[in-house]
């Protein structure tokens, strides 16, 4: 499959990090997902096998990505805790926000090439194998090891972000 390596501002895709970095991974196209409606009618992977990712800014303009496993609920209150700041200064990213990361909204991805982004990984995730997450794109889906989503990640925090 020939995929887009940058975008129309010169940014490399989270597909085109991929690639540059030598990552195995697949690419599976579909409808837009935007719920986790779509996602159980559009897509053929085992929901438990999926990472979500939101997208937030911090009062001091840190973007960080926030990665989970799809069948949880994040906690915004822990996020924040592990993060040392209040739950006041988390605010979603905004399309702008995204696009500097190579990302388009309901495409957010645990995989950026822009070395100024937080990954912050609920602590189950790094013993899930491999996973399904966004592909920077609403309408497609990688699968590929979690090992190689940490280990392109510049910025790493680890912490127990979901709800009990």
């Amino acid at each position: 499959m020939r995929c887009k390596l940058t975008g129309e501002s010169g940014v490399v895709s989270p597909i085109g990090y991929l690639t540059s970095m030598g990552i195995i991974f697949e690419v599976h196209k579909h409808q837009p997902i935007r719920s986790k409606q779509d996602t159980l009618a559009l897509v053929r992977f085992p929901i438990e096998r999926s990472i979500k990712t939101l997208a937030f800014s911090t009062p001091d303009g840190t973007l960080l990505l926030v990665a989970f496993p799809g069948i949880e609920r994040l906690d915004y209150g822990r996020l924040a805790k592990a993060l040392h700041i209040k739950r006041s200064g988390l605010r979603p990213a905004d399309t702008a926000q995204l696009l500097m990361l190579g990302m388009e909204p309901g495409g957010v991805t645990p995989i950026s090439a822009a070395g100024n982004a937080t990954m912050v990984f609920d602590s189950q995730v790094p013993e899930m194998g491999h996973v399904y997450c966004g592909g920077g794109t609403p309408d497609q889906t990688l699968r590929l090891h979690v090992k190689d989503i940490i280990q392109l990640a510049s910025k790493t925090v680890v912490a127990s972000i979901v709800a009990s």
